[in-house]
């Protein structure tokens, strides 16, 4: 009798195992799937994550680039002339890539000593895309651009130097902003004024540091 039990019990823990053997060989493979599915989706979540990433990116830099150009503050619309009687307007900044704006006035002293060394600057400078032009705010008593005051000038500048008399628009635009002179600003070929302002006079030297540094500003 216990022989006939021994040989079942032993009949039965065979057959366990048999059974425990067989689920495992069915479970590794499903187990190995799941793991790989697990991973497939990590990595379509890093994916994901990663385009979601650029793409804010993106979205950021085309926000930030109109916000810049929302800023830019232009010169807008004029018609005046210059001292030699021709008619100028605001596609004069057409012809640079980048031009120096100079306000100034035959009766102020600074003005009028800093004015031959731009003359200079201009002509160093002119074969650079870029070049200076006077805005000279000189008024008659009735009111009108100063005839005289531009004869005057014409004794200092050559033929390179343009120098305008004010309109009413650059009057508002320009006259409004500045309460010393000489003033200078720069202005870019679609007629941005770029970076900040300067009041007061400058050496040859200080200028053309402050030139290349508009330079590099307009291209960043």
């Amino acid at each position: 009798m216990k022989k006939i039990l021994t040989i079942m019990l032993v009949f039965v823990l065979a057959f366990t195992l048999f059974v425990g053997c067989g689920d495992n060989k069915e479970t590794e493979p499903v187990k190995e799937e799941t793991q790989k599915e697990e991973k497939k989706e990590v990595k379509e979540e890093k994916e994901e994550s990663k385009e979601e990433k650029e793409e804010t990116q993106k979205e950021e830099k085309e926000e930030e680039k109109e916000s810049k150009e929302e800023a830019k503050e232009n010169i807008g619309t004029f018609n005046t002339t210059n001292i030699n009687g021709e008619e100028v307007t605001q596609d004069i900044f057409k012809e640079s890539d980048l031009t120096m704006v100079n306000v100034f006035s035959t009766m102020c002293n600074p003005c009028m000593q800093e004015l031959p060394e731009l003359v200079k600057i201009n002509n160093e400078y002119k074969d650079k895309s870029f070049k200076i032009i006077g805005l000279l705010i000189d008024m008659d008593n009735e009111g009108k651009p100063d005839i005289d005051a531009g004869n005057e000038i014409k004794k200092i500048v050559d033929e390179n130097f343009n120098v305008l008399f004010l309109d009413e628009n650059l009057m508002t635009k320009v006259l409004t902003k500045y309460d010393a002179i000489p003033a200078t600003f720069f202005v870019d070929k679609e007629g941005n004024i770029v970076g900040e302002s300067y009041l007061g006079s400058k050496s040859k030297e200080e200028w053309e540091a402050i030139i290349k540094e508009k330079y590099n500003e307009k291209n960043n």
